[in-house]
């Protein structure tokens, strides 16, 4: 096991390391249910900083939706970081 929790690579595809599919079930659904949370923090943290910006300098709903814009860019990027060594 790797530091960040994921299986060492057993051989390399194209010169990427290519990971071998969940061992069981369990380990697939796990990891499922952590892309979906991974995605929903940074959209709600995105939000809930949007609307402390919103009550600062008063200027609703503004912030919020730019704070909704960046946790969504984030959330996909976390996820695309999360998924890319099973692509």
């Amino acid at each position: 096991m790797r530091a960040n929790g994921l299986p060492k690579p057993s051989l390399y595809l194209r010169g990427v390391p290519y990971l071998a599919k969940f061992d069981s079930p369990w380990r697939a659904i796990g990891f499922a249910g952590l892309v979906g949370i991974d995605f929903a923090i940074c959209i709600v943290a995105g939000v809930l900083i949007g609307r402390y910006v919103d009550r600062l300098l008063s200027t609703n709903p503004w912030c919020m939706l730019i704070g909704l814009l960046l946790g969504l860019a984030t959330g996909v990027y976390s996820v695309y970081r999360l998924i890319r060594p099973y692509l």
